[in-house]
């Protein structure tokens, strides 16, 4: 049981957020002595009310909780129980949305705590590891890549300088961030400079950042989002410049389209028809940046290809039955976001590329169509080369004013990377072909697919680690390797944890055993493929099977990571092994490597307030760096280091719960 335990101290008044701490806790016992734990460290106040919640779910039924004491301290309230506290029955309400908020807005608090715990013991890996993990929720990674990004800053500059020398100088920076483009327009001397911002950690870098620039008389920071302003309680009158930058990859992934609309509707001065008249600004409003052009083309890549779809070829190869079966992962999201670049094995251009469409952000009439989706199209796009499309990808062209133009093309060094549009079934094309795709802007999102008259076979859809798992010929190749040398037993009790049950099913259609439990994770493609095999009688839950003799894990992430949360059930499962049980994988190593990534750096932190126009923003924003980047399974040296040929260095790891840390010193 994944639990969250969230501690409440107990007021006159009602009830007071006291801590935040995450626990694998998967019997009764075990939540005591994590309670009891927190208690020896002085990380529970007295007289604290303690819920438990699973799989971050708020479940809050104060009629179903568990009084228990510890140390005459603490009401532990257990959720999962059947016994009442009438006591909290009736604040059953004011408790539910006391923990959503704090699971959605006081990440700080959490924070904190973990922090609290590292004073008290400063090797505690567990701590440290979640601090980065809320740290990286409070200030997202894409920040450090846009500060870096000194020829966007230098091209908003321009034109935030160039608009106010034309009349508008009357401001609202929507998503202000850092306030960097408020710094631009103080510094082109607009008259008054409005910035809202919704995230709190960022509120307090961006009030810090003003501060120390000396501009606290000329931004006002409004903590909301541009929509929920009113005129006059948060501003006065209408502006006549917005200023903007809430771009993801795929343009409208934050909510640009009803963002401008708003503004236009409600805070903007009319449109200007002559953009670049120096009297426009007194009377009319204008938008920076004026737009934006998107670009698509197909591409073949073979690291896309297998996170997202598995041929019938591989398939048939497992030896599972169900002979041509096609698996593709569950797409969550309209688009994932890579840096093309940077993906492993490259990728080729299979189609032209082609603009699919252009959207002007100085037109509210035009932002009103995009929305509504009057500019969806189907689109004919022919291929440059012959190959596999296994995913569109687009990018964009963004007009900053009139003459500034900026490029997230592939290979282009900016902060942004593409959108991947990935194909559940790949295509198939010869040079000079032509492939049918549907492009639609409807509802904010960007959407780009083969046109769906086009017909497809039938898919069965699963995890995308699932996929990436069978995907891999090695892992594929051990297991069957295993599943062999189990030839000529009978009767074995296997539970396979893995994101697909493979070596499970193996031995299941070996005959080699007869009770097989698996994750709900793979249970649903499991089940179509056991009914080609065995009969459904033979999954059974694993709270009916005392013992297993063998136990299958993945104590791995596909992001390079151990998986703690495998790695904390260990010790629990191995009470669940027969006495000649076995446990698989029986050990795992960890490589390291140490290199050099001018990337790495540059998305970890702002590397010098040169990059912001010489703005004194790096000591504020480089609070939120950290070192660990999972997607790449990096960790970053406290310091940079030289080192030449042949030089030797010591290194250190260590391993708590299910966290790695590795130091290296010269």
């Amino acid at each position: 049981m994944h639990s969250i335990i969230l501690g409440f101290e107990i007021l006159t008044a009602g009830l007071k957020p006291a801590f935040v701490w995450d626990f694998f806790v998967p019997k009764r016992s075990d939540l005591e002595e994590a309670v009891v734990s927190l208690v020896a460290k002085g990380l529970v106040p007295p007289k604290t009310v303690v819920l438990t919640l699973q799989k971050g779910e708020c479940l809050v039924a104060c009629t179903e909780t568990l009084l228990l004491t510890v140390k005459q301290q603490l009401l532990v309230v257990d959720i999962s129980s059947s016994l009442a506290i009438p006591a909290l029955a009736d604040k059953a309400e004011e408790i539910a949305e006391m923990i959503n908020s704090i699971l959605m807005g006081h990440l700080e608090e959490a924070k904190s705590f973990f922090e609290k715990a590292l004073a008290i013991k400063k090797d505690f890996l567990p701590a440290a590891h979640n601090i980065e993990n809320l740290t990286s929720i409070l200030v997202e990674r894409w920040h450090f890549r846009m500060l870096n990004d000194n020829i966007r800053n230098e091209s908003y500059r321009e034109a935030i300088l160039k608009k106010i020398r034309q009349g508008f100088s009357k401001v609202l920076d929507i998503g202000t961030g850092t306030s960097l483009l408020s710094l631009y327009a103080v510094q082109g001397g607009a008259k008054r400079v409005f910035a809202c911002e919704c995230s709190a950690a960022m509120i307090e870098i961006a009030k810090e950042v003003i501060s120390d620039n000396n501009v606290e008389s000329k931004i006002e920071l409004i903590k909301k989002m541009s929509t929920d302003l009113s005129i006059p309680a948060d501003i006065p009158s209408r502006v006549s410049l917005v200023v903007t930058e809430t771009l993801d990859s795929g343009v409208f992934g934050e909510n640009v389209l009803q963002t401008l609309i708003d503004a236009w509707d409600r805070l903007l001065l009319p449109q200007s028809r002559n953009l670049v008249s120096p009297r426009a600004g007194s009377r009319n409003g204008i938008v920076v940046p004026f737009g934006v052009k998107i670009y698509a083309a197909g591409v073949q890549c073979a690291a896309i290809s297998r996170m997202n779809a598995l041929e019938p070829s591989v398939w048939d190869a497992l030896g599972l039955g169900l002979q041509g079966t096609r698996l593709a992962a569950a797409q969550n999201e309209a688009y994932n976001s890579e840096k093309l670049e940077y993906v492993a094995g490259g990728y080729t251009f299979i189609t032209s590329p082609v603009a699919v469409l252009e959207v002007n952000f100085n037109d509210p009439q035009d932002l009103k169509k995009h929305l509504a989706g009057e500019h969806d199209k189907k689109m004919e796009v022919s291929c440059c080369d012959a190959g596999q499309i296994d995913a569109f990808v687009s990018w964009f062209v963004l007009l900053v004013d009139e003459d500034l133009q900026l490029s997230s093309e592939p290979g282009k060094k900016s902060c942004w990377e593409q959108a991947v549009f990935a194909l559940t079934v790949p295509l198939e094309l010869q040079s000079g072909q032509t492939v049918n795709i549907a492009v639609s802007s409807s509802h904010g999102l960007l959407k780009i697919q083969p046109d769906s008259q086009e017909l497809t076979p039938e898919i069965m859809l699963t995890d995308r680690v699932a996929i990436e798992m069978l995907n891999d010929s090695t892992w594929t190749r051990s297991m069957q390797m295993v599943a062999s040398s189990f030839k000529g037993k009978a009767g074995l009790k296997v539970l396979d944890l893995t994101p697909f049950p493979y070596l499970g099913l193996l031995l299941l259609k070996m005959g080699v055993c007869d009770k097989l439990r698996c994750s709900d994770r793979g249970m649903s493609l499991a089940r179509k493929v056991a009914g080609d095999n065995c009969d459904l009688d033979d999954f059974n839950k694993a709270d009916k099977l005392d013992c297993f003799d063998l136990i299958i894990l993945y104590p791995c992430t596909p992001e390079g990571e151990l998986d703690q949360e495998t790695i904390l059930y260990v010790s629990h499962l191995r009470k669940r092994l027969s006495p000649q049980g076995v446990m698989l994988p029986k050990y795992l190593s960890i490589i390291g490597q140490i290199w050099n990534s001018d990337w790495l750096e540059s998305v970890s932190q702002l590397q010098t307030d040169e990059h912001v126009s010489g703005f004194k923003i790096a000591s504020h924003v480089n609070k939120y760096k950290i070192d660990s980047y999972p997607r790449q399974a990096a960790v970053l040296l406290e310091d940079n280091m030289t080192v030449h040929e042949g030089q030797k260095l010591e290194i250190e790891s260590c391993l708590q719960a299910g966290v790695v840390n590795i130091k290296v010193t010269l």
